[in-house]
């Protein structure tokens, strides 16, 4: 596979549901790309997951109406600078690699809409990021962030925030200012203290707090700003007696469900539980 030439190759290209041309190379044991891919600049969707890359050749810039690039599952350390040379780029999933870093001119890929990082071994998001104008998903769960750079907070676009299973102790006050963000989950961090600047996530319907530091509760949300929220998830921290009762409070108020049945509700389930904070 890895020296198939690129007549065979563009054989094995199909055509999505929107036309573009795709080429599957998922779980295919391969060790490096195979050169010939590079031929094909005609390639709208490459997949390469579950394979056992090591690297990727700075070649990728050759495949410059590439949309979609999938490398999930594999062994990268890095990504090549070349890559943010793909400015047709709207999907980016390197999902579970060994990535520590990302590089920096990542700000070059100007219609990024999607881009997965789950899973790796990042310790902090360049501030760079702020550039992707046009995102709309991001997804940093399970790794090593200690900080969210204030710079996201020109994500203009953003909806989706995943940060669960981190190390993050706070997150900055800019988060408010993701005016269209639909879900925030901090899942599995070490937050003692929720922004008050959550207030202004006016579209905001999700927001998944669970197993943190947390005793205390924003006033902010028990007043009812957040006015499409519809689930929110706060089991596992140490809430004092009082911030229970503001919680309570806050769903007899919001009417949120709590039919853990899974019966027919009009809001989603509202969670939480007790633990003892002497």
């Amino acid at each position: 596979m890895e020296k198939m030439s690129a007549e065979k190759l563009r054989k094995k290209i199909y055509k999505n549901r929107n036309g573009g041309r795709c080429l599957d190379l998922r779980d295919k044991g391969l060790s490096k790309v195979p050169e010939a891919v590079f031929d094909l600049t005609e390639l709208e969707e490459l997949d390469l997951s579950d394979n056992y890359l090591k690297e990727l050749p700075t070649s990728i810039n050759e495949l410059k109406n590439l949309k979609t690039l999938r490398l999930y599952g594999n062994q990268l350390r890095e990504l090549p600078n070349s890559i943010c040379e793909l400015s047709n780029l709207t999907e980016l999933n390197v999902g579970r690699n060994q990535l520590s870093v990302l590089p920096s001119n990542i700000k070059h890929l100007k219609n990024l809409w999607t881009l997965d990082l789950g899973y790796n071994q990042l310790t902090t998001l360049p501030d760079e990021i702020g550039e992707l104008k046009e995102l709309e998903w991001l997804d940093v769960i399970n790794n090593k962030l200690t900080v969210l750079p204030s710079h996201v907070k020109h994500l203009s676009k953003l909806r989706v925030l995943f940060l669960s299973n981190n190390q993050l102790t706070t997150l900055p006050d800019e988060i408010g200012e993701l005016k269209e963000l639909e879900l925030l989950d901090v899942i599995n961090n070490k937050l003692t203290v929720l922004p008050s600047h959550v207030k202004h996530l006016s579209k905001l319907q999700e927001l998944y707090l669970c197993d943190n530091q947390l005793t205390t509760f924003p006033d902010e949300i028990g007043h009812g700003e957040l006015k499409k929220l519809e689930l929110l998830l706060v089991a596992g921290n140490p809430l004092t007696l009082e911030e229970m009762r503001k919680v309570v409070k806050l769903q007899n108020k919001m009417k949120f469900g709590t039919d853990v049945k899974g019966k027919d509700m009009k809001c989603s389930l509202f969670v939480f539980h007790f633990r003892s904070c002497e």
